[in-house]
């Protein structure tokens, strides 16, 4: 029966590979080929859900005064959980530096919180409140940067298999957030041009 399980579980690994290999694929052909913003951070966040085994995902993108981060797309949440996010969204300025979030994505790096309730030291009074709200107890998190810029970032929470996520889901979310910036810029020039004209 041990071989059998471990031709299982081989079998399991390959068709997540397979899985996270078409994700890519199909991710990167949204970003190229849909120039609006909203539609493009919608449908990539379906490839997501179809594809990823996680609970819940969303990107929030910088508004354009670059003051606030706003809920642009997702699932997983109740309509109750996008809104705060959404309107009035997370005030930068507001975000407390010792909040394991706000340092990590400051300096453009990832973050991966396994477990909220035992690392309350490390966020902030907002960080824990959006936690509760959203029942996200475990986050990965990659900012998506252009050009040294920060535009927004893209998160997942809770594996519905139970399993706790990891440093290879960090690696594929930077992956999808490396296209997602350059579809995002994309669409924002395109949009620029037709504005302009």
């Amino acid at each position: 029966a041990f071989q059998g399980d471990a031709v299982e579980v081989y079998l399991d690994g390959m068709q997540l590979r397979y899985n996270q290999a078409l994700l890519v694929q199909e991710v990167g052909q949204v970003c190229s080929t849909v120039f609006d913003v909203r539609e493009l951070t919608r449908k990539a966040m379906e490839v997501l859900e179809k594809r990823l085994n996680f609970d819940r995902g969303m990107i929030l993108l910088l508004d354009k005064e670059k003051r606030r981060l706003r809920y642009t797309a997702g699932y997983g949440f109740t309509k109750g959980q996008e809104e705060p996010w959404r309107d009035p969204g997370i005030a930068l300025d507001l975000m407390e530096e010792r909040d394991l979030f706000v340092s990590d994505l400051r300096k453009y790096k990832p973050v991966l919180l396994h477990d909220a309730e035992k690392n309350q030291g490390k966020l902030s009074g907002g960080t824990l409140t959006i936690v509760k709200e959203t029942g996200m107890s475990s986050i990965a998190a990659v900012p998506i940067v252009h050009k040294r810029g920060f535009l927004g970032l893209v998160a997942v929470g809770n594996l519905s298999s139970g399993q706790p996520l990891t440093q290879s889901d960090v690696n594929l979310l930077s992956g999808i957030a490396s296209q997602a910036a350059l579809g995002i810029i994309n669409a924002l020039s395109f949009q620029k041009l037709r504005e302009s004209e």
